[in-house]
């Protein structure tokens, strides 16, 4: 069930489809919206935006239809409010309020969709690690009244003071347009790249070819338009388990005020009662400007407040379990032991460290000890991720365990993309048959297995059942291979132990592919 915000949100996009099927504009659902509809079907249902990818020659010859859209819609940018506080642009309905950060400025703050806008870059790879790094500079500028990126480069944050020194002499238009000229104004026919004009997009550049033209998929009940390869593009910005639900905590959200009934002007006059917004714009731009003359001195104070956290972390460790134990303990596959072992390191370089970009170093035998519970119980991504930072500083390992666990998470990342972006099932079958054997406790191969083995002509749904049933004795409800066993029986014609089973898996799967499916076979079956 669609909340208020999202039923509005429908409306737009709904708007926005109308018009550019009658003027044979291509587009493409962007963000948690891409995700959404592929892995839902719709929305996320906890999202609380949209989001649109758009050439910038499409996303012009949509505003220059302004006279087909319905009263109090418009479109915000940049170029027709200085103030806009983002880099992208947004389609938005002023008749309702979404309240952002940004109220104390002048730009109207309607319910609105995300416009994020495809870039032609050059097809020289070398210059593109340069054109991201003048986009994070570009953006964080251009934005000059609160922080938006989350990058931690000092020589950013010293030539973002220069660009502002500039500024005061040369002209707040022209640097501008400087720095997009060098940034954006690339001939389209000639370039093969995509730079995603977005907020902090951890991945901004991607191949041209994935979007394609655009595939209709549902949508709620409408059918909308994806990029040719969608699975491909999300999977470059979520990761290749983009399958998979985030945790709660990891539920991407905005904070927003929204109001459905009144207008965003309504609001700005109330406003107005109580602040001087100039006044308060320009104190604005004074605490950014701050903010990033100390910003240096703060990461080396945070850099330096981590790595004394590292040690004593680190020394909690030692003083519980030495290394022949850990190394003991992994052969013994005591997972459940070495994730109580190493939990302040996990807290530490997953959560604290992440926002830093930091690594926590420690011997190769703890790295092992650390990781190889992450990869056999499914989070092989994690353990892929710190291994990747630590081979990038000290080359590969020299400790043959931690080698072959490497290896493992490597093939398991493929395994996943065989499974949810190529759908190479012939590769798959090999990476399972290689690891299985080896690491027969592995959550990932499990599934896999057992995925395969469903996906034959006529699979042999009482081995396959026993085999299911032997998996879930080690990964107890768990809601993959709970679908997968109740599939055995869609198979064998038992509608009713399927849904008994269905409604099992769905409370505690993680697969977003497979809940969507369970949900849809549950709506239409007379057993539910």
């Amino acid at each position: 069930m669609l909340t208020e915000t999202q039923k509005d949100l429908f409306e737009l996009l709904k708007e926005i489809d109308d018009i550019c099927t009658r003027h044979d504009i291509d587009y493409y659902l962007a963000g948690g919206s891409m995700i959404g509809a592929v892995r839902h079907g719709g929305f996320l249902p906890w999202d609380n935006d949209a989001d649109i990818h758009m050439t910038k020659e499409a996303a012009e010859k949509f505003a220059s239809l302004s006279s087909e859209f319905l009263p109090g819609r418009i479109v915000v940018s940049k170029d027709t409010h200085r103030d806009h506080p983002a880099v992208h642009w947004r389609y938005m309905n002023t008749n309702k309020t979404t309240m952002l950060k940004s109220f104390f400025s002048e730009v109207p703050q309607g319910q609105f969709v995300d416009i994020f806008i495809l870039n032609p870059i050059t097809n020289d790879v070398s210059r593109h690690a340069e054109i991201v790094r003048k986009y994070y500079l570009y953006s964080e500028w251009v934005v000059n009244h609160y922080p938006i990126n989350s990058v931690r480069d000092d020589s950013i944050f010293d030539d973002y003071k220069i660009l502002r020194e500039r500024e005061k002499t040369e002209g707040y238009e022209k640097i501008k347009k400087e720095l997009e000229d060098e940034i954006f104004e690339y001939p389209g026919e000639e370039c093969d790249y995509y730079l995603v004009r977005s907020p902090g997009s951890p991945c901004p550049i991607f191949p041209k070819a994935l979007w394609g033209k655009p595939v209709r998929i549902p949508f709620e009940d409408v059918m909308m338009p994806v990029a040719e390869k969608a699975e491909e593009v999300i999977s470059m910005s979520y990761g290749e388990r983009w399958v998979d639900i985030p945790e709660v905590a990891d539920q991407i959200t905005h904070a927003f005020v929204s109001d459905q009934e009144i207008p965003c002007d309504i609001y700005d006059i109330d406003i107005k009662n109580f602040i001087d917004k100039k006044e308060f714009l320009d104190f604005s731009y004074r605490k950014k400007d701050i903010w990033f003359d100390h910003l240096k001195d703060r990461n080396l104070a945070n850099g330096t407040a981590r790595s004394v956290s590292q040690i004593m972390i680190l020394e909690k460790i030692k003083k519980s379990v030495d290394e022949i134990t850990i190394e003991e303990l992994v052969k013994e596959k005591k997972y459940v032991e070495l994730k109580r072992i190493f939990q302040d390191y996990y807290s530490a370089q997953f959560s604290d460290f992440k926002y830093y970009r930091l690594y926590f170093d420690m011997p190769e035998t703890y790295f092992l000890g650390a990781l190889s519970p992450l990869a056999v119980t499914g989070s092989y991504n994690k353990a892929m991720k710190v291994l990747t930072m630590r081979e990038s500083r000290f080359g590969e390992p020299q400790n043959a365990s931690l080698k072959k666990l490497r290896d493992l998470c490597t093939d398991l990342a493929e395994l996943s993309r065989c499974l949810y972006i190529f759908n190479d099932l012939a590769r798959a079958k090999e990476i399972v048959s290689k690891w299985l054997p080896q690491f027969p406790e592995c959550i990932t191969l499990m599934r896999a297995d057992i995925y395969l083995l469903l996906k034959e002509d006529e699979p042999d749904t009482g081995s396959i059942r026993t085999k299911t049933v032997k998996y879930l004795k080690i990964f107890v409800e768990d809601g993959e291979l709970l679908k997968y066993l109740g599939d055995t029986y869609r198979i064998d014609g038992d509608e009713k132990m399927a849904v008994r089973i269905y409604r099992r898996a769905l409370g505690t799967v993680t697969n977003g592919l497979l809940m969507t499916e369970m949900k849809k076979y549950l709506e239409n079956s007379a057993y539910a």
